[in-house]
């Protein structure tokens, strides 16, 4: 998991600051830490909600304290399931997105006049 993060860290930041126009990389790399930020946020939120609703009968629930009473398993095929929902979503949108013309941004040798040299 945490090769798999670094990967996807650097690939998102790679991203964020590479398609952003030259003026605002700033505000590309406060997108980045806010995707990282939300996904923080989501990640708690889903499993406070599963606490809840797995313990709402007096149980165990899925993250019980004793391992070997708690359902760690079916969280983990949850996760695999919301992967696998992601990564169709992900190819989905990236078979249509086009990036920016990089010819534009890499700057030319010759003067800005031509004439001027």
């Amino acid at each position: 998991m945490g090769v798999a993060d670094v990967l996807a860290a650097v690939g998102m930041q790679e991203f964020f600051h590479g398609e952003m126009p030259e003026g605002r990389r700033s505000v590309g790399l406060a997108l980045y830490c806010g995707a990282v930020g939300i996904g923080g946020l989501a990640s708690g939120a889903l499993i406070a909600a599963l606490d809840g609703v797995t313990r709402r009968d007096g149980g165990e629930g899925w993250f019980a304290d004793d391992l070997d009473r708690g359902h760690l398993d079916y969280f983990y095929w949850l996760l695999a399931g919301v992967s696998a929902v992601a990564l169709a979503m992900f190819l989905f949108f990236a078979r249509s997105y086009a990036y920016r013309n990089k010819t534009q941004l890499v700057p030319s040798n010759t003067p800005a006049n031509p004439h001027h040299a």
